[in-house]
């Protein structure tokens, strides 16, 4: 959004990232604002934060039946003996019950 009255330029941004790097540069956009015929003495910012409702939820957590885990079940039993054997060994027990 941009907004222009008495010399005073308003920029909004809608992310951080953006509000900081045009932040760092407002030396310069003046100064280029001024070789090219405009009169801003200032330059204001604004941020809008914008939340998107969908993607702030927490998404369920997915469980996995045995038919999805079988290729982990096969891989522990198929490692030689070492930390992820092991570890998948355990995460094994674990998720068929036992």
């Amino acid at each position: 959004m941009l907004e222009a009255n008495e010399g005073t330029l308003e920029l909004a941004a809608q992310a951080g990232a953006i509000f900081a790097s045009v932040r760092q540069r407002i030396p310069g956009l003046l100064a280029d604002l001024h070789r090219e015929g405009h009169d801003f003495t200032e330059i204001r910012l604004r941020a809008q934060v914008r939340i998107d409702a969908e993607a702030s939820s927490k998404l369920p957590r997915r469980q996995w039946d045995s038919a999805e885990a079988a290729p982990l079940f096969a891989l522990a039993d198929r490692l030689p003996a070492g930390p992820l054997k092991h570890a998948l060994s355990r995460w094994a027990r674990r998720a068929r019950g036992r």
